[in-house]
């Protein structure tokens, strides 16, 4: 099943490069959490990733993680979602996965951008090796696209 994922995750971004819709400027990103893929399979992704020149922003091992950043550095204890989930719950009072409420994130992107660059600098890393999230790539860009 995890191979049929990786065609199908690889085939979506061939059709989106396919219809040419993206300008120069603009570009493909992958995002995804090591979870559920072993390494072999997400070292095989990256390398695909980088071949199309995609972009990376992978998160260990949930993207739970990038959200706590938003409030606070993880520490050693925290190494599972479940435990990203349940800190969640204890900063936001409620945590549900599946209905995210954005807002209590926003005030906050900044602080978790400079939290994940802080854990993981290593701009060559296709991923985490440890608890933390890349989606501050992505954030980043975006970031900077919409600054007045």
């Amino acid at each position: 099943m995890l191979k049929l994922k990786k065609v199908i995750l690889m085939v979506d971004l061939e059709r989106f490069h396919f219809l040419e819709i993206f300008v120069i400027d603009d570009s493909l990103w992958l995002m995804f959490d090591i979870d559920r893929w072993g390494e072999k399979n997400i070292s095989e992704i990256c390398r695909q990733a980088r071949q199309k020149q995609y972009q990376l922003a992978i998160s260990n091992p949930c993207f739970e993680v990038w959200l706590y950043l938003h409030f606070n550095h993880p520490d050693s204890s925290q190494i599972k979602c479940k435990d990203f989930e349940k800190k969640l719950r204890t900063y936001l009072g409620s945590y549900n996965k599946t209905n995210l409420n954005l807002d209590v994130y926003k005030n906050h992107i900044v602080e978790a951008v400079k939290r994940a660059k802080t854990l993981h600098p290593n701009p060559q890393q296709n991923w985490p090796p440890t608890p933390g999230s890349h989606v501050y790539r992505v954030v980043e860009i975006i970031l900077k696209a919409i600054k007045p």
